[in-house]
């Protein structure tokens, strides 16, 4: 009887002993099991995370179309729609809407805040857009058969990187657009490595998102419906490409800001207000505001502008100059703009040029004609050109005294 006891006891310390050889491999599956499902289905997932690091800018919107329609209204609002970067931003996100078009839902969603766009370069002279957005449990066979029902679409190529679907869909224009979806996000762009790139991130988590100073810098959409965040740490690559030289110019102080700046954007008929933060790891956050421009300033400055010195306080008048209290403080407004040319062929002598909002256009005119005259001319045109009048002021170091908080 003992022995038999014996035997049972050793049978079940054996059965026990086999049973722990499966239970912690078992445990650790249903470990991964569920922090998998709870990764993929529960976790609130952000179209920041398929954003690559490589990206130089980032733009966030409450809604596109908006922001569309006051690129179209206000004056500030034309002139940055007239930059190649903008064009190209526009033409983009409308072809995917229209590729989307089919389906309603998708097409909100294209619109909407939950989409984000990425600069990212694409050669040494080059940049392109990635699009990312939340689009929840919609998979990507769905948007393939919407976008297959568009006429824009010539033909469809499916094939698998690094173990992940990406379609390649070439436009009845000679375009391609490369979209993936990944963890409830689509990930698209006319470049298809970008793409790529932004799979990449999603499985590796290289993105904006594993940067500090990015994260630092996020808020959410602000009133005016658009934030952009710059990447200054590769704003010498960069600025040139997407602005025409003269107004990348206006941005370049902002390169001492952070290493990642977020501006929130007001565009209005009269200038484009940036209220924002910057980062660095050594000076921590920095709170950032400017005026770009106001009124038609900023279309004032020429083309070959080589450098432009940008204020827009109204303390740029020397208060000591009797000529700036008696001939200028009444109608100089508080942009102003000091800009020295690039010469014209074999015209190497120093060109500059001062301009000035004003707030009462006829008061100007009425101190300056006094102003020519105290100093003993005619207040009459020395030329014309295009209809507008052509004052000359013979003192040459007058301005240099009145304004030389902003030309020096």
């Amino acid at each position: 009887m003992n022995e038999k006891c014996e035997v049972n006891e050793n049978s079940l310390a054996h059965h026990f002993s086999d049973m722990k050889k499966y239970v912690l491999p078992l445990l650790v599956v249903v470990a991964l099991v569920i922090i998998t499902a709870w990764f993929f289905f529960f976790k609130k997932v952000n179209a920041l995370e398929g954003v690559p690091s490589s990206a130089l800018m980032v733009i966030q919107v409450k809604n596109w179309n908006e922001l569309n329609n006051t690129l179209s209204t206000t004056y500030s609002g034309m002139e940055v729609g007239k930059t190649y970067a903008v064009q190209k931003l526009k033409t983009e996100l409308q072809t995917v809407a229209e590729l989307l078009s089919a389906d309603n839902s998708l097409k909100e969603i294209i619109s909407s805040s939950q989409t984000t766009a990425s600069v990212h370069l694409t050669a040494a002279d080059d940049f392109d857009f990635l699009f990312t957005t939340v689009i929840g449990s919609i998979n990507d066979n769905t948007i393939l058969n919407r976008m297959q029902t568009s006429p824009k679409v010539k033909s469809v190529r499916v094939r698998i990187f690094k173990n992940q679907k990406v379609t390649d869909v070439m436009l009845n224009n000679g375009s391609q657009l490369t979209f993936t979806v990944i963890r409830g996000i689509l990930s698209c762009s006319f470049t298809s490595f970008l793409t790529e790139n932004s799979a990449m991130a999603l499985m590796n988590g290289k993105s904006v998102m594993n940067e500090e100073s990015f994260r630092k810098t996020i808020t959410t959409v602000s009133e005016s419906g658009l934030n952009v965040l710059v990447n200054y740490k590769s704003a010498e690559v960069f600025l040139p490409l997407i602005f025409k030289q003269e107004k990348s110019l206006l941005l370049a102080d902002a390169k001492q800001n952070g290493e990642w700046v977020n501006y929130e954007i007001a565009l209005s008929n009269n200038d484009i207000h940036l209220k924002g933060i910057g980062y660095t790891e050594d000076k921590g956050a920095k709170e950032l505001e400017h005026n770009l421009f106001e009124n038609e300033l900023l279309a004032t400055i020429p083309d070959n502008a080589a450098v432009v010195n940008i204020s827009n306080t109204s303390s740029d008048l020397n208060d000591s100059s009797t000529t700036a209290l008696k001939y200028f403080l009444q109608w100089t407004s508080s942009a102003k703009a000091y800009v020295v040319l690039e010469p014209f062929r074999e015209d190497f002598s120093n060109q500059s040029a001062l301009f000035v909002s004003v707030k009462n256009i006829s008061a100007a005119k009425e101190d300056l004609r006094k102003l020519i005259s105290a100093e003993g001319a005619e207040p009459v045109p020395s030329d014309t050109f295009l209809n507008d009048e052509i004052f000359k002021i013979t003192d040459g170091s007058l301005l240099n005294h009145v304004f030389k908080n902003i030309i020096s």
